[in-house]
C-alpha cells in the first residue's frame, strides 16, 4: 500500500487547510474528510442531525467509506479524518 499521511482532529482544527498545503508541498493528492460530506447530507435531511447527538449509523458509514478509500489506494496521499476517538 502506498504511503498515507493522515490528519486527525476535531471539526475546525485546520485539517483541510494544513492538508492541502502539505499535499501540495509533497506532490501528493489531498482527500478531504468523507464525514464532512456525509454530515452535510444528514443536515439536509434533518437540521437536528448535529454532532452532539449520537449517530451510530452515520459514524459506521463514514468509517466504512474511509477504510475502503484508504485500503484501495494506488498512490501516496494526504487524507483527513475525524474518526479516531469519535466512532
Amino acid at each position: 500500500m502506498p504511503p498515507l499521511l493522515v490528519l486527525i482532529g476535531p471539526h475546525g482544527a485546520g485539517k483541510t487547510t494544513l492538508g492541502k498545503l502539505v499535499a501540495t508541498a509533497l506532490g501528493r493528492r489531498f482527500e478531504d474528510e468523507i464525514g464532512y460530506r456525509f454530515r452535510l447530507e444528514a443536515l439536509a435531511r434533518d437540521r437536528n442531525a448535529h454532532a452532539l447527538r449520537p449517530q451510530e449509523e452515520l459514524d459506521r458509514r463514514i468509517f466504512e467509506e474511509e477504510l475502503a478509500r484508504d485500503m484501495n489506494r494506488s498512490a501516496p496521499a494526504v487524507v483527513e479524518t475525524w474518526h479516531l476517538g469519535h466512532f
